[in-house]
């Protein structure tokens, strides 16, 4: 089965219209499936504020026995400040092709916690402004997705980033970069921990 290059806007009902939690752009419930292709869908909602039109932008509810559901490159996007659910789960079968999204550059201010999300971006350029910095937790993800981090000492001294609630869990190198440097990492998700695969450091801005 192939779903494939979908452009869906507004999956499911108003959820003032209800609670059913089948409002999702794309779900896969019960099986077991076994070679599913989900990807290149562009999802969006465009309710303006917290409560989305829909719950889920892929919701996966697999049996044992599911195998290769693979995700790659579905885009996610909302016109308020609403964010889509994590899938119900299990996740059984499920597992994306690690292909990177778009990227998304910001700042983040002293002491900011920044909280990447692998569903709308998955390269990261965070300019550090201040002596501290936390990179938290996605609240979704599945395994074989994956995250880049590039981050810009630009503090005018020393910088050091944390990571926060196990994101990443098991990092195998981190440096923090020095003023006027930046340091990249990058991680994919085995299905509980972040892990990191390579690392670039000490690299002018």
């Amino acid at each position: 089965m192939r779903i494939l290059d979908n452009i869906i806007v507004d999956a499911g009902h108003m959820a003032s219209n209800g609670t059913n939690s089948n409002r999702a752009a794309i779900q896969l419930l019960h099986g077991p499936y076994q070679n599913v292709d989900i990807q290149r869908n562009q999802i969006t909602d465009t309710a303006r504020g917290l409560v989305l039109n829909g719950k889920y932008g892929l919701d996966f509810q697999t049996l044992a026995g599911s195998v290769n559901i693979r995700t790659a490159k579905n885009v996610f996007s909302t016109l308020g400040s609403g964010t889509f659910a994590a899938p119900v789960g299990p996740l059984n079968g499920v597992i994306d092709t690690g292909e990177i999204l778009d990227s998304q550059s910001t700042t983040v201010a002293n002491a900011e916690i920044f909280k990447p999300d692998p569903t709308r971006y998955t390269r990261y350029i965070l300019t550090a402004t201040g002596a501290i910095m936390s990179v938290g937790l996605p609240t979704i993800a599945w395994a074989g997705m994956q995250l880049q981090f590039t981050i810009r000492n630009t503090s005018g001294g020393t910088l050091t980033v944390t990571w926060t609630g196990g994101t990443p869990g098991h990092r195998t190198a981190w440096n923090n970069p020095a003023n006027g440097n930046s340091a990249s990492a990058t991680f994919a998700y085995d299905g509980t921990n972040w892990v990191q695969i390579n690392s670039v450091s000490a690299v002018p801005n």
